[in-house]
C-alpha cells in the first residue's frame, strides 16, 4: 500500500521488490508463496474494505475506473486495517492509473504461439525443484511488442534472471533443430525396436512367443467351442436361445484375444506413432500456421525448459507413451559414435553404418535413463557453440538525451500526446520519463 500511493511504482515493480525483500503471500488455504502482480493487485483493489467501508458489490464487481467522491466516502477509523490518509492516497493513484477500456469489437489480431503451454523458465524450475514446489513453475506466454514475436517471462515473478523474454524466432529456430535430432528414417524402426530388445536382453522375445502360443490356443478352443454349439443345436439337446447366448460369448472372446497385442507389437505401435508425429512436425513446420504447429507440439511434448538467459533449451519431456522412444533414439546416437561415422556425414549415412553394425551381432549397448537420453540429446544440439559465461541481453542503453528532451518539451507547455507521437513512443512511457523512471 505504502509503495504503491507514491505512484512511482506499479504492480510488477511493486511484486519484484517485495519478492526480493523476502515478503511472503498467503493464499486461500492459508500457505505462504512468492508474490506475483495479481497478488499486489487483489490487495490494492480491496482498499475501501480495508478502511472499513462496505459495498453493495464486492472488489471484483467494482470496475476499477470507477470515479468515486473519496472525501464523501464513509470511512470508519474504529474499523480501519491502515491509516485512512493512506488508503485515501491508494485510491487517488489507482483512480488516476486506471481507464474505462474502449470497445474495439472483435480482436483480429489474436496470435498464436506455437510453443506456448509447454514452455517453461529453467531457473524457476531450479527452484520449484529446489522448495518442492511445483507452483513456482513459470510458464514463458507468447507477446507482441514492436513488431517482434517474443515469449515472455511471467510478470511479477524474480527468479533470478535478467533476460525478461526472448525473441519467438531464435527460441523456435533451437526447437526445430531439436526436433532433426529426433528424427529418424521409417527404415530405421526395426533397427530402434532390436535396441529396445537388446536392452531388455531379448525379454520381449520370449513374452512375444508365449503370447503368440496362448493367443492360438485360445482362439482355436473358442472356435471349437461354437462348433461344438452348432451340434448341439443341430441335434435339439440345446434350444436356439441357449446357442445364441453361447456363440455370443465365444464370439466375445475371439474378439478380445484378436484385440491384444504383445508387448514387443505394442512398442513398435508406439515407435511407429512417434517416428510419424516427429516427421510430421519437422515436414510441416515451415508451411503451418501457428495455430497448426502449436497443436503439433502439444501432442509430443509435455514441456520444454528454456534458459532465457543463456538462450539455450536446458530441459524437455515428451509424452508419456514417447518415453522409451527418447531414450532408445538416444542410444541410437551412441551407436553412431560407435559406428565411427564422420560428424558431418549424412543422417541416412549414419543410420545406415548403425543398422550395419548392430547386424553383425557383435554390438549391445545399455539404454540410457530418460534424464541422461534429454542431456545427450542437448549435448548434441549445441555441440560446437560455447556457452556464454554471463546472460545474453538485447537491452539498449538508457537514453539520456531522448528524456532530457521529453522534460524540455514537456516544460515548454507540449502535451503527452504530441510528444508520444514525436518520439515513437507510448504515452504511458512519457508519463514514465516525466516521473523520473
Amino acid at each position: 500500500m505504502r509503495l504503491y500511493s507514491t505512484g512511482k511504482y506499479g504492480l510488477d515493480r511493486i511484486a519484484y521488490r517485495m519478492n526480493k525483500e523476502n515478503w511472503a503471500f498467503r493464499d486461500r488455504t492459508n500457505t505462504p508463496r512468492a508474490l506475483n502482480s495479481d497478488d499486489v493487485r487483489r490487495v490494492i483493489s480491496n482498499w475501501a474494505e480495508y478502511g472499513g467501508i462496505v459495498f453493495e458489490k464486492g472488489t471484483k464487481w467494482r470496475p476499477a475506473y470507477e470515479t468515486l467522491n473519496l472525501d464523501e466516502l464513509p470511512f470508519r477509523s474504529d474499523r480501519a486495517v491502515f491509516p485512512i490518509e493512506l488508503l485515501r492516497a491508494v485510491a487517488e493513484v489507482r483512480m488516476e492509473r486506471t481507464r474505462k477500456p474502449s470497445d474495439h469489437g472483435k480482436n483480429h489480431e489474436t496470435r498464436f504461439y506455437p510453443l506456448a503451454g509447454v514452455l517453461y523458465c529453467a531457473h524457476c524450475e531450479q527452484l520449484a525443484e529446489s522448495q518442492e514446489d511445483p507452483r513456482l513453475r513459470s510458464p514463458l506466454s507468447g507477446q507482441f511488442a514492436n513488431g517482434i514475436l517474443r515469449y515472455r517471462h511471467k510478470p511479477g515473478v524474480k527468479c533470478g534472471i535478467h533476460n525478461r523474454s526472448v525473441p519467438s524466432a531464435e527460441l523456435e529456430q533451437d526447437f526445430i533443430r531439436l526436433m532433426g535430432l529426433l528424427m529418424v528414417k521409417p527404415e530405421v524402426e526395426h533397427l530402434m525396436l532390436e535396441i529396445a530388445i537388446q536392452a531388455d536382453n531379448g525379454r520381449q522375445v520370449h513374452e512375444q512367443r508365449d503370447f503368440e502360443q496362448e493367443k492360438t490356443e485360445a482362439l482355436a478352443l473358442c472356435y471349437r467351442r461354437i462348433e461344438a454349439a452348432v451340434n448341439l443345436y443341430k441335434e435339439g439337446t440345446i434350444d436356439k436361445a441357449e446357442y445364441l447366448r453361447l456363440r455370443e460369448q465365444n464370439e466375445r472372446e475371439i474378439a478380445h484375444w484378436e484385440s491384444r497385442t504383445s508387448e514387443t507389437e505394442q512398442l513398435g505401435l508406439e515407435f511407429a506413432l512417434c517416428v510419424e508425429a516427429v516427421d510430421k512436425i519437422h515436414r510441416l513446420w515451415t508451411i503451418s500456421s501457428d495455430e497448426d504447429r502449436q497443436g503439433l507440439v502439444r501432442n509430443l511434448f509435455s514441456s520444454v525448459t528454456y534458459d532465457l538467459d543463456r538462450r539455450r533449451i536446458t530441459d524437455f519431456r515428451l509424452k508419456p507413451w514417447a518415453g522409451r522412444f527418447l531414450t532408445v533414439r538416444a542410444g541410437l546416437h551412441e551407436l553412431e559414435q560407435a559406428a565411427n561415422v564422420k560428424e558431418n556425414a549424412p543422417q541416412q549415412d549414419r543410420q545406415g553404418a548403425c543398422t550395419e553394425l548392430l547386424h553383425t551381432g557383435l554390438l549391445t549397448i545399455p539404454l540410457p535413463s530418460l534424464q541422461e537420453a534429454v542431456f545427450t540429446l542437448i549435448e548434441r544440439l549445441y555441440a560446437g557453440i560455447s556457452r556464454p559465461d554471463k546472460a545474453i541481453t538485447g537491452k539498449s542503453q538508457p537514453k539520456t538525451e531522448r528524456n532530457n528532451e521529453v522534460k524540455r518539451l514537456d516544460s515548454i507547455g507540449w502535451t503527452v500526446p504530441d510528444i508520444a507521437r514525436y518520439f515513437d513512443v507510448s504515452i504511458p512511457r512519457v508519463y514514465q520519463i516525466l516521473k523520473g523512471q
